[in-house]
């Protein structure tokens, strides 16, 4: 691929090249520098990323594992203060309105029959990235003792003051509350961290035998996915940092302490799967 050509071309569409690139790192999975350049694209095309992180993305695919991750990430403060931008005073993602809130409501009813027909250890529960409370205030209002924990300070502000949730504000594993947790949650959440064997080793460090991890993702072996190929809007998301198919996230699961359950499609993203996964 001609990787040098594509950047230019989009750099040159866009004025002034982003000047705060970051260092390339190897494979969060294996540890393997050598990848292949698999695509090219500019997030602004998608989302803002108001002049926090670089829209231009360079995805490569670890010669080794497979794994599809972006080549240099932005850092740890720079997401950060992306995600308080998106959901901020002005940014492109505000709090659901009746309707979404109640459609977010359904979904997660859903899921949680399936929970609870795995038989939780415990009815405590953490969800990762828990944004505006939607999962979580419908995990308390089925008998859940849930704690979120958010980035994005307005979506954490909303969670306690309309739904009454208790809710962190910060990012993993930074800020993670102590366990023991019978179920954690990460709703496209997974694919936001450069490093997410660490996050689900961190995870599991608070979860006993038995506890359940339940997580969606996008998938690159999906049937969207395949069907939209890289005119998927998946590969322009200014959050995302890595991609899984079913084999690299089930190596990933069983690298940290997990073993997967099942697997369905997500109501809520085109290409995603949802994930209920047990710690063994």
């Amino acid at each position: 691929m001609a990787t040098d050509a594509r950047l230019a071309e989009l750099r040159g569409g866009g004025g002034a090249p982003y000047t705060r690139r970051p260092e390339r790192v190897p494979c969060s999975h294996c540890g393997a520098s050598s990848a292949t350049p698999l695509h090219v694209d500019n997030c602004s095309r998608h989302q803002r990323c108001f002049g926090l992180i670089d829209p231009v993305k360079v995805w490569v695919q670890c010669d080794q594992c497979g794994l599809v991750r972006v080549d240099r990430p932005p850092s740890g403060p720079q997401l950060g203060a992306y995600y308080a931008a998106l959901r901020g005073e002005g940014g492109d993602v505000a709090p659901p309105d009746a309707p979404k809130l109640f459609n977010h409501l359904v979904i997660a009813d859903g899921i949680l029959d399936r929970i609870d027909a795995h038989a939780p250890r415990s009815r405590r529960m953490l969800e990762l990235g828990s944004a505006w409370g939607a999962f979580a205030a419908q995990a308390a209002w089925r008998g859940f003792d849930v704690v979120g924990v958010e980035a994005a300070p307005a979506a954490v502000a909303w969670s306690r003051g309309t739904l009454g949730l208790q809710v962190l504000e910060g990012s993993a594993p930074e800020v993670l509350p102590d366990g023991p947790f019978g179920v954690v949650a990460l709703w496209e959440v997974i694919e936001h961290f450069i490093r997410p064997g660490d996050l689900l080793t961190a995870l599991a460090e608070r979860m006993p035998p038995g506890a359940l991890l339940a997580l969606s993702t996008p998938f690159l072996d999906h049937p969207m996915h395949r069907a939209r190929g890289f005119d998927d809007p998946m590969w322009r998301v200014p959050g995302h940092l890595v991609y899984f198919d079913r084999a690299t996230l089930k190596a990933c699961l069983l690298a940290a302490g997990f073993e997967e359950l099942e697997r369905w499609s997500s109501p809520r993203h085109l290409g995603s799967g949802n994930v209920l996964a047990r710690r063994v």
